[in-house]
């Protein structure tokens, strides 16, 4: 049942941010909440209070660090209400706490499992191929203009936010816009790569792969782009050791390098863009300066930031002329006492929200087991199909910490299941030497 329930969890989380059908705050907005509570309490009664902790307690070091920043700044609010901060944070600490209770029972079901490996990948293709009728539809739609009737009745369906309404024709899933579509594909796409450029590659990985690259190459979207292309080199730079040991695998990276060099121009110049700073380009505009007040803010707090889920209502006293080109700064600025001022970049926001102490603390957590896993790499007699899997799973951390530089919100259910899927990974290999079944 766990299992069941943790799989679908994961399947699920591709509707990110934006499922309309189930209510509008952000934990009952997503579909995987509902598997991953039930199977949470389940599992919690089952346990008896045996619980496995990912890691060592840098993750209790966290939650108590975050806790005891929000009691120092609760009493400290002056420029927005005290009863409208005291909500914001309160929500903040229930969505981030369920979330990385999410992460430590996935990681409990996971280290019981003989197969996650398997279990993980199939999981995760599934959520994949659940993805691709909804891409290949809006590409369809917006590239050759047919089927619009349908189509805009079938997006009420998955959004809240109606692109058919509102005229912008990107390719975003059933996320909320391209930039947090980036995060669902950064936590989909090392393990669509690692099938293709595996040996024992069968024909639908190549389908699923081709497919992959056409969403890519047609979403329109900087953040995917850029996302695909780090992913991609990372993941083959860390691979090239094993490149010359079979040739399948071998024809898979000559097959891939000829296809990036044909896209290449078109990825260039969508990865050039994000250096515009006209007035005219006003998304530049307010992410960079979004991240770069932000940051300020971590830097004028230090220690304990602002307090979660408060650095919006911070954001607009340190607004200067450099924003206001930019329409959509004035109409936050005027909102700023609703706390309605974006960040668009989470570890800048998680700097400014918690401090320097706390942004460290949380790369720790997400770093610590891709650095271990480098390491138990060099153990020699691992076998390349299990090096494979780790070359995924670094691929997959660090791309979405490169994804979040796009998007503010913590409460992409990607983040923390990568986790569960990279301490189980060390802690099975650590015992690997020793006979136990991996």
């Amino acid at each position: 049942m766990n299992s069941k329930l943790v799989s679908l969890g994961i399947i699920l989380i591709l509707f990110f941010n934006d499922f309309p059908l189930f209510g509008s705050s952000h934990l009952l907005r997503s579909p995987s909440f509902y598997p991953f509570i039930v199977g949470g309490l389940i599992w919690l009664i089952g346990s008896k209070g045996k619980v496995r902790w990912p890691g060592n307690k840098i993750l209790i070091i966290f939650i108590i660090f975050v806790l005891i920043s929000l009691l120092i700044n609760i009493f400290n609010i002056s420029n927005i209400l005290f009863e409208t901060a005291v909500a914001i944070s309160v929500k903040n600490i229930i969505v981030l706490f369920f979330l990385i209770s999410a992460m430590i029972y996935t990681y409990n079901v996971l280290m019981l499992k003989n197969d996650w490996i398997d279990f993980v990948e199939k999981t995760i293709k599934v959520s994949f191929m659940i993805l691709v009728p909804y891409v290949l539809l809006e590409i369809i739609v917006f590239y050759f203009n047919i089927f619009e009737p349908p189509f805009a009745f079938i997006e009420k369906l998955f959004h809240s936010r109606i692109y058919s309404d509102i005229e912008v024709h990107k390719i975003r899933g059933y996320a909320f816009e391209g930039s947090y579509f980036s995060l669902v594909l950064a936590f989909l796409y090392p393990w669509i790569l690692k099938s293709f450029l595996s040996k024992n590659r069968k024909w639908t990985d190549s389908i699923l792969f081709i497919i992959f690259l056409v969403i890519v190459t047609t979403s329109q979207s900087r953040s995917i782009v850029s996302i695909f292309m780090i992913q991609t080199f990372l993941y083959v730079f860390m691979y090239y050791k094993m490149i010359f040991k079979n040739y399948k695998v071998l024809f898979s990276i000559l097959i891939l390098t000829s296809i990036l060099i044909m896209i290449g121009p078109i990825l260039v110049d969508n990865i050039k863009s994000l250096t515009e700073f006209e007035s005219t380009n006003v998304s530049n505009i307010i992410r960079f300066y979004s991240a770069y007040y932000a940051v300020q803010i971590g830097l004028d707090n230090p220690i304990f930031g602002t307090g979660i889920g408060l650095s919006g209502g911070h954001m607009a006293s340190y607004y200067d002329d450099s924003i206001f080109s930019a329409y959509t700064a004035i109409n936050w600025l005027q909102n700023s006492e609703s706390l309605s001022v974006p960040v668009f970049s989470l570890l800048p926001k998680i700097m400014a929200e918690i401090g320097v102490i706390g942004l460290l603390l949380y790369l720790f957590i997400f770093l610590n087991p891709v650095w271990q896993i480098k390491q138990l790499h060099k153990v020699k007699n691992i076998p390349d199909k299990y090096k494979e899997i780790g070359i995924a799973i670094i691929s997959m951390v660090l791309g979405l910490m490169v994804a979040s530089f796009a998007v503010d919100t913590y409460y992409f259910y990607g983040y923390w299941i990568s986790l569960a899927i990279s301490y189980t990974y060390v802690q099975k290999l650590k015992y690997y030497e020793k006979n136990l079944i991996y």
